[in-house]
């Protein structure tokens, strides 16, 4: 236990007994162990006694026997300078009264900055005069990241579920509108939902960070992956929201195949899906170019009115991800090229 000593001074007055008390218990070494920093100070505010912890917080030992000796540069949670008049030691010898859980950051002499927790409890003699105030401080630093995390995690969670529940809808909306049957509605919408999940299975594993663009494929091609469709490109990593528009693009282009296009026929027909990528990099940053090529499949009939599938892959591309999607309803097979911006650095 570190005991700092004020000289003896007639404007310190008569200690009380329950503050020599103080003193006396401070001084065993079990107050040293403790994870926050106490410290007395005086009725004009100077540290006569401190443990281990406080100093560490300080970043030094007090300097003197002046006012607020053990006080570090301060300054209010808004990074504001907060002046010692407003300090919890100042407040509770102003008031008498205590304060608590006060929360403001302190300057240590190397620069760093430490979010503190502090308490100040006034201390009175055998006359009721205010005598001193015997407090608390502990770094919260932690703490506080910890809990703007958990907020921020809890905020995008909100976020996601409800951009989820819009995309569910949507694609109920869109699905019974393009079916023909109740049949075919549950299997469209099945189909989709299943493409969502595979997504957001993916994301899920990596913690919603970025995913490899070919797993984003994988997961849109679903069960037409490996069947007679040729993926190409170099590993590519992309953001979460642009994996879960990606795959569901994908998913659209070999569901659409799969019914009308080059993935229709049987295992041992002509018909063959090619999709490659590749990444631009110029002076406005990265650009990702993916192109989806089908051949060898029943001539295309482009269909009287745009269907779920070409908005949501025109559309989706074009709103969420700020890019470009043009298809292409050739006669040989259907062609889609897109154009995304990815962040710098991908």
């Amino acid at each position: 236990m570190s005991h700092y000593s004020v000289a003896a001074s007639g404007d310190a007055g008569r200690m009380p007994a329950n503050l020599a008390a103080a003193f006396t218990h401070a001084r065993d070494d079990c107050a040293d162990a403790l994870p926050i920093g106490i410290y007395l100070c005086d009725r004009l505010g100077r540290v006569t006694q401190c443990n281990r912890k406080a100093v560490e917080l300080w970043g030094r030992e007090p300097q003197d026997a002046s006012l607020f000796s053990g006080a570090p540069q301060s300054f209010r949670v808004d990074g504001t300078t907060m002046p010692l008049s407003e300090s919890p030691v100042a407040e509770a010898l102003r008031t008498g009264r205590p304060v608590r859980d006060r929360e403001f950051l302190i300057e240590r002499p190397d620069g760093s900055r430490v979010l503190m927790c502090a308490n100040a409890e006034p201390l009175f003699d055998d006359d009721g005069e205010l005598a001193g105030t015997v407090n608390c401080i502990q770094d919260i630093t932690d703490r506080k990241a910890a809990e703007q995390r958990q907020k921020r995690l809890v905020d995008e969670l909100n976020h996601r579920v409800k951009n989820t529940l819009a995309t569910m809808q949507s694609l109920m909306a869109q699905s019974a509108r393009g079916g023909e049957t109740v049949a075919d509605f549950r299997q469209r919408l099945e189909a989709r939902l299943m493409a969502m999940s595979r997504a957001h299975d993916e994301l899920t594993r990596r913690s919603w960070a970025d995913v490899d663009l070919r797993e984003v494929v994988d997961a849109g091609l679903g069960p037409h992956r490996g069947r007679k469709v040729t993926v190409r490109g170099a590993p590519v990593a992309i953001g979460p929201r642009t994996g879960l528009m990606l795959t569901m693009v994908v998913h659209e282009l070999a569901a659409n195949a799969a019914k009308y296009g080059a993935l229709s026929g049987a295992p041992d027909t002509a018909g063959r899906v090619e999709l490659a990528w590749k990444v631009k990099r110029n002076g406005a940053g990265p650009l990702l170019r993916l192109a989806w090529r089908e051949s060898g499949g029943p001539p295309v009939r482009p269909a009287a009115r745009r269907g779920f599938g070409t908005l949501l892959v025109e559309r989706g591309v074009a709103v969420e991800l700020r890019g470009k999607a043009t298809i292409d309803f050739a006669l040989a097979g259907v062609r889609c090229a897109l154009e995304i911006p990815l962040p710098h650095g991908k």
